[in-house]
């Protein structure tokens, strides 16, 4: 399928309001691919998303401030504000950011939210959990009850189909 169609099918789902359109088209805006690159475009794409409700678009507008180089060191809270946003929507990668920021002072909520993303199917996430729990800071049962989770995630994920395919992939 020619680029150029691609856009034009997202741009007809971007008039009906789908967030995942919009993220499609923030990323061709941001990388000139299949779009003309346009800074403003992409950021105005990413913000539209976030306003009707996409948890992803929430995060990726925090990794579009970073990258823009926002003086964030006077705006802590807006960052720290999307990425809580994007983790009550269940967006796993957010908890894991919120796990990172509050490892250093509260190793308490950032197990808290390596619980949450390994429950979502997150590898990085269980493998704290396991230094965590090699640490002392995390009881046996937990530990079990999270990797249960985790395991069960994980096997809805699976398919014939997929499986298949990623082995075409690989070949």
């Amino acid at each position: 399928v020619p680029p150029c169609l691609i856009t034009k099918r997202l741009e007809t789902r971007i008039k009906q309001e789908d967030p995942e359109a919009l993220i499609q088209m923030h990323c061709r805006y941001r990388d000139g691919k299949g779009a003309p690159k346009s800074d403003s475009r992409a950021l105005e794409m990413i913000i539209k998303a976030a306003e009707l409700g996409s948890a992803d678009a929430y995060y990726r507008l925090v990794a579009e401030l970073v990258s823009r180089k926002f003086e964030l060191g006077a705006l802590p809270w807006l960052v720290r504000g999307l990425v809580e946003i994007s983790a009550k929507k269940g967006f796993h990668m957010a908890h894991e950011y919120l796990a990172l920021m509050a490892k250093g002072n509260n190793i308490e909520a950032a197990i808290k939210h390596w619980k949450v993303a390994a429950n979502a199917g997150s590898q990085n996430s269980v493998d704290m959990l396991m230094k965590a729990y090699k640490n002392n800071q995390l009881p046996k049962g937990e530990l079990a009850q999270v990797l249960r989770a985790f395991q069960a995630s994980n096997a809805q994920r699976k398919s014939k189909a997929r499986d298949e395919f990623r082995r075409e992939k690989l070949e």
